[in-house]
């Protein structure tokens, strides 16, 4: 059996694994992110002039002035919405926080912000201490910094946030209705990047194999192939 056949095999296995135990437990679903500006300083700004954007500042943040504008970035989801939750109107492109549980309009939940100041607190009472499926204490899980680096080079309208798998969850001790964090306390969230170079392999050996099945050459001409589109994808997204 040639190497390129014993390390294709290797390959797909692997790949193929990792991702079926992973989706046991974690499961993706793509979730709009929008941006406002605002009066508040962020580590996400833009020039007035040009509307282009400056180099994220994760220190100190950026500051309004006549030449800089911050902005914040907010993911949103279709969600319930329930009291103390903060969310976004469509209609009259707000951030407002809800104060019940019945909202009128076309709004979407605000699961991940760049706004430090989006906090669940009441003046009466701790809202987050009352319910169940908050997993940090009163604020809303920030947005990852190499999410804000790569809308600072190229704003996208889309995310792949990580939910619990409804049917797993118990294993992470995590509600399964609520969106992963990672270990920060930042929102586990991705850039929609399409299909991998090595998620196309495992589906054109697959469509070999319906269609006459694969042998030692065509594998290794496959490999070859993967092998330099794989190296160029990753320079372009990682």
């Amino acid at each position: 059996m040639g190497l390129y056949w014993i390390l294709g095999i290797v390959l797909i296995n692997v790949y193929t694994l990792r991702g079926k135990l992973n989706k046991l437990i974690v499961m993706k679903q793509k979730k709009q992110i929008i941006m406002l500006p605002s009066e508040k300083s962020s580590q996400l700004a833009t020039f007035k002039k040009t509307g282009n954007f400056t180099k994220p500042n994760f220190n100190v943040g950026i500051f309004e002035s006549d030449t800089f504008q911050p902005q914040h970035l907010y993911i949103l989801s279709d969600e319930e919405i329930k009291d103390g939750d903060w969310y976004y109107s469509i209609e009259f492109k707000v951030i407002l926080q809800s104060e019940s549980t019945s909202i009128e309009g076309a709004v979407q939940k605000i699961i991940a912000t760049t706004d430090p100041d989006l906090t669940l607190e009441d003046e009466d009472t701790d809202i987050w201490k009352e319910r169940e499926d908050i997993l940090y204490p009163n604020k809303i899980p920030q947005i990852h910094q190499h999410i804000i680096e790569a809308y600072a080079k190229k704003p996208f309208d889309e995310v792949e946030v990580e939910y619990w798998n409804k049917s797993m969850a118990w294993m992470k001790h995590e509600p399964n209705h609520y969106p992963k964090l990672n270990p920060d306390g930042t929102l586990a969230v991705s850039l929609v990047i399409g299909e991998t170079p090595m998620q196309q392999l495992i589906d054109k050996i697959d469509l070999y194999e319906k269609t006459g099945g694969i042998n030692m050459i065509t594998l290794k001409a496959v490999l070859q192939s993967y092998l330099k589109v794989e190296e160029k994808w990753i320079k372009e997204n990682l």
